[in-house]
């Protein structure tokens, strides 16, 4: 398993090379990485309104600061992807 550092150093790797012949692997990978996340951020149902599944999930198993409204969908991971798609 990748570190954070590493997992980052992996990112900007691939984006250096979109530039050359591997550009069109790195985009392949970038797309296939971002679904992953939103995958596992994806809204689930509940009495209060949708929740992030992953995202409920910890405020279940955890004694985390988080509060049910971090919870919520869409999840902080889901609006920071979607602010850099705007």
């Amino acid at each position: 398993m990748m570190g954070y550092d590493e997992l980052k150093d992996k990112i900007y790797w691939h984006w250096r090379h979109v530039q050359g012949q591997d550009g069109l692997q790195a985009l392949v990978e970038y797309r296939r990485t971002i679904l992953a996340v939103v995958e596992l951020h994806r809204p689930a149902w509940a009495s209060d309104g949708d929740m992030c599944l992953t995202c409920s999930k910890i405020l279940n198993v955890t004694s985390f600061e988080m509060t049910v409204q971090q919870a919520k969908y869409p999840c902080s991971t889901i609006q920071a992807i979607e602010k850099e798609l705007a």
